[in-house]
């Protein structure tokens, strides 16, 4: 029998017209296509008129298709990130990275911080970059996709001085910046993926950014703040060799920042 004769099988798509069928799939989306088509459809079922292009076109003209408001897309990175920070050791999504940037790409503030105030002077206050520092991402297969989603943000202009923290009623509590929370998480995990985090942080910090904890204590006893300083802290861990070189990768950025000189301790005043 002649090969000729033998049916062929489906044509598998090649890159052009995956790109060709992605990009049609985005632009349905982005024009809401699918809700438009369900719109008109669900009239038609609940209606049944005669004439269906006469009923649409009348639809159409007198009662149009309103797309829904578009979602606010710092919103929609911060409850992205949430979610992602909650995973126990995989990675839950190979184009997580990608759905981050996209978000970045329509307007989402990468040093957006979630700030609540409670009653009389208490609040909080949390940098959603800080969700990506979880010690717990950086402990199995995720770490890898934790970091790159860090470095994106902080590519696109997350702010380093933002602070994690929160006060209660008294004015007593703790705050952290976003610098100092990535310090803490190459203290503890000391990997690939942590160590291109503090070398891309202090790429882009500024002075603020090397404030440390600041602590504020307000009791019948006692009134007064307690600030640690980011040298301190490090000389206090130069343990290993990888401390040591950390150690020489901040003091070189604090010395290019001209924060050396500058008067810096832990006390209580």
């Amino acid at each position: 029998m002649s090969s000729s004769l033998i049916p062929e099988g489906p044509s598998v798509p090649g890159k052009a017209e995956e790109l060709v069928a992605e990009q049609a799939a985005k632009y349905a989306r982005d024009k809401h296509v699918p809700e438009l088509i369900r719109y008109y459809m669900e009239q038609v079922i609940t209606e049944r008129p005669e004439d269906i292009l006469a009923f649409l076109q009348d639809k159409i003209e007198n009662d149009p298709f309103v797309p829904p408001p578009k979602p606010d897309p710092t919103e929609m990175l911060t409850n992205f990130l949430k979610s992602l920070s909650q995973v126990d050791g995989s990675w839950p999504a190979d184009d997580a990275l990608s759905k981050v940037a996209d978000m970045l790409h329509e307007g989402a503030d990468p040093s957006h911080t979630i700030v609540e105030e409670g009653v009389w002077g208490a609040g909080s206050s949390f940098p959603i970059l800080a969700y990506m520092l979880e010690r717990k991402l950086y402990e199995g297969n995720a770490s890898k996709g934790a970091a790159d989603i860090v470095v994106k943000m902080i590519d696109s202009g997350a702010d380093l001085s933002r602070q994690k923290g929160s006060r209660d009623w008294r004015g007593s509590g703790s705050y952290k910046t976003l610098f100092s929370l990535g310090m803490s998480l190459r203290a503890h995990v000391q990997s690939d993926a942590t160590l291109r985090i503090l070398k891309v942080m202090l790429e882009h910090s500024s002075s603020k950014a090397f404030k440390g904890v600041t602590r504020s204590v307000s009791s019948m006893r006692s009134d007064g703040s307690l600030s640690s300083n980011i040298l301190h802290d490090m000389i206090s861990r130069l343990n290993t060799p990888s401390s040591l070189e950390d150690f020489k990768l901040v003091v070189k950025r604090m010395g290019e920042l001209d924060l050396l000189g500058a008067r810096a301790s832990e006390m209580i005043r």
